[in-house]
């Protein structure tokens, strides 16, 4: 097997996006910054970063194919571009370790309630972490947990906030929020036939 030398990549490449134009697609050029920290993004570093003149360039494409465009957002191409660079911006998070979780712990040192796999947006972990060490300080004490609706409103004003990737991974985890209520249930910590 031959090595990948520069023109074969290019030519490679050079396929690909004109492949995936031709469908219909979106390609986006995706950059790599390499100065004490790497970065990835679909725009240049250049005027930008530190040195990035001498430490970035274009190192390959992202695209979408022109069937999953119709697929996933009825053919708007705008939208395909906007989950491009969303997903890049994602995958530059979790190259540079921004990625966290946290703990809620009782007094006796035992673990009460953890949720990880945030990434990015550390005042969003901040924001879960105060709810969820809120919610267990009222479970503990028997207060009244906050109906699913009262959530369900404030992931809802957020998203519609224009936050989107705040409103993405919020979606998450409105998705899996009666999965939560019904384990709260199962382990008595809300009675049968309570919504909460």
């Amino acid at each position: 097997m031959e090595p990948n030398c520069p023109d074969r990549v290019q030519d490679r490449d050079s396929k690909i996006v004109a492949d995936a134009e031709a469908d219909g697609g979106v390609v986006l050029p995706l950059y790599l910054y390499d100065h004490g920290v790497v970065s990835i993004s679909t725009s240049s570093f250049v005027g930008r970063a530190h040195h990035a003149d001498w430490d970035s360039g274009q190192v390959g494409y992202v695209y979408i194919e022109g069937p999953d465009i119709v697929k996933e957002w009825d053919g708007d191409k705008e939208k395909a571009v906007k989950y491009l660079q969303a997903a890049v911006k994602e995958w530059d998070y979790v190259y540079r370790g921004e990625v966290y979780g946290f703990s809620v712990f009782r007094a006796d040192g035992e673990v009460e309630d953890s949720c990880g796999g945030f990434i990015g947006d550390l005042a969003l972990v901040e924001e879960q972490a105060r709810f969820a060490a809120e919610s267990a300080r009222r479970r503990l004490m028997g207060a009244k947990i906050p109906e699913p609706g009262e959530v369900y409103e404030e992931i809802a004003q957020i998203m519609m906030s224009g936050h989107t990737a705040i409103g993405d991974r919020l979606s998450a985890v409105y998705d899996h929020l009666d999965a939560y209520y019904a384990l709260l249930k199962s382990v008595g910590v809300i009675a049968e036939g309570e919504t909460a």
